[in-house]
């Protein structure tokens, strides 16, 4: 019973940090590529586990392509985030060891790096002898994620880790 209980609380956390965002991702989807989404899906993985990122950023790209739009980049969006988490998990005892410098350069990083894989993925589609033309015309978008998520975990950061750490399950 104290199980079925603990895996409900959980479930019912990742629901509603996939609607936290969700929510956040629409109400910025004017500015281009700035959201919280990646930094939040980071501090689920570094402080619950990888499992429940992937869980909710696969949740969040499909319920808000419901209303932005679905197409070929869906699937690219979802592969991108679980490829980041699971680096992200791979590299989260240094990261959270070596303190906060070092992860907020981790946080733009991620941002060029999603960047590269959404770029890899859709490659094919766009044909792969244009990929550097297709790769070079979005870092800017790159950089502006890149700045997003270094400001979002500025403004993050002493909120919710502890918020993940005191509901831990």
């Amino acid at each position: 019973m104290l199980a079925d209980r603990k895996y409900l609380r959980r479930l019912i956390w990742d629901a509603l940090m996939a609607a936290l965002c969700f929510i956040l991702r629409l109400l910025l989807a004017p500015l281009p590529n700035v959201q919280p989404v990646t930094v939040l899906l980071i501090f689920v993985c570094w402080y619950l586990s990888a499992k429940d990122s992937i869980l909710i950023a696969s949740l969040t790209i499909v319920i808000s392509n419901l209303f932005l739009g679905f197409g070929p980049w869906t699937l690219a969006q979802i592969t991108a985030y679980c490829i980041l988490i699971l680096i992200s998990k791979l590299f989260a005892p240094f990261l959270k060891r070596e303190g906060y410098l070092i992860q907020a350069f981790y946080m733009i990083a991620i941002g060029f790096l999603y960047g590269l894989i959404i770029s890899l993925i859709q490659a094919p589609f766009y044909g792969i002898q244009h990929f550097w033309v297709y790769y070079f015309n979005g870092v800017l978008f790159d950089a502006y994620h890149g700045i997003g998520n270094l400001i979002f975990f500025l403004l993050l950061q002493p909120i919710i880790p502890p918020l993940i750490q005191k509901y831990r399950f």
